[in-house]
């Protein structure tokens, strides 16, 4: 039997059970289990897990200067290094001109459509199986498909070298607002607890999803993306048209999750594209 099952699904109270016979392949006729279950962490409690937000990191870089004035000692572990373990992340910024990145070994340079333009990345959307070339069809998804095919990872993400996932800023200087994009630590943070980082949604107060898409864009580009989904999977159908007639998007092509649900997610995608692009003149 296993010794320890992980529970991460809402539903379940407790998140881990153990059984500690399994530990040692013991044959015993009766058996023990443990049950743990999430709390909130208050002044007194043991802390086992770092909580990390901007306030808590500036505090950890304190005290890891002051750690470094320590002889002889050595800080380890998840709270000595404040950083959860074993979560593989990597947000890929999509870019197709050279410009300024945050510091962060989180985040991966991804130069789109290179396999048209000179290389100024080290990484690239041209290598491996890639769809590079159809860049100006498809944009930052060529980048997506890139990472689908060759990229591994945990968690996947996307941002793009003007936009990015950060805390709240009212400020106009670009400085600033630099300084506020997520780091390791705040994806870490959210996708400990979340399977899914979205933008905020924008609410359209005069008129639909759909109308204001066939109002900026073509009309018919919709119409086959509709029948599309008719065609190949038809419990989206009503899922679709509740979205474009709605008032309420998330835009922007951005995101962090899961490596199941980012596969499954461009397995849906890019055959959607592909039969788009026999009916679409692109």
């Amino acid at each position: 039997g296993n010794a320890v099952v992980n529970y991460t699904d809402a539903e379940t109270p407790y998140t881990r059970i153990i059984e500690h016979k399994h530990f040692e392949f013991g044959t015993q006729p009766v058996t023990y289990i443990t049950r743990e279950y999430p709390s909130d962490w208050k002044p007194g409690d043991e802390a086992y897990y770092p909580v990390n937000n901007e306030a808590n990191q500036k505090l950890y870089k304190a005290y890891q200067e002051l750690a470094a004035t320590e002889k002889n000692v050595i800080f380890g572990g998840r709270l000595g290094e404040y950083k959860y373990y074993d979560m593989d992340i990597k947000i890929l910024i999509a870019m197709h001109k050279p410009y300024w990145t945050p510091e962060d070994d989180v985040y991966l340079p991804l130069q789109v459509g290179s396999a048209l333009h000179p290389h100024f990345l080290p990484v690239t959307d041209d290598s491996g199986d890639n769809i590079s070339a159809k860049n100006p069809g498809y944009c930052e998804m060529t980048g997506l498909y890139w990472a689908w095919k060759n990229l591994k990872a945990d968690y996947v993400g996307l941002c793009h070298y003007r936009r990015y996932f950060g805390h709240r800023t009212f400020s106009r200087s670009t400085e600033e607002r630099r300084r506020h994009v997520f780091l390791r630590g705040d994806y870490e943070h959210l996708l400990s607890r979340y399977e899914i980082i979205l933008p905020k949604k924008r609410n359209y107060y005069i008129e639909t999803v759909r109308s204001q898409y066939e109002h900026a864009h073509h009309k018919k580009e919709l119409d086959a993306v509709e029948s599309v989904i008719r065609e190949t999977c038809p419990g989206y159908l009503d899922a679709f048209r509740l979205v474009m007639n709605g008032r309420e998007l998330c835009l922007l092509n951005m995101f962090a999750t899961t490596g199941g649900i980012f596969s499954d997610y461009c397995g849906w995608i890019f055959d959607m594209l592909a039969r788009l692009e026999e009916r679409i003149d692109t």
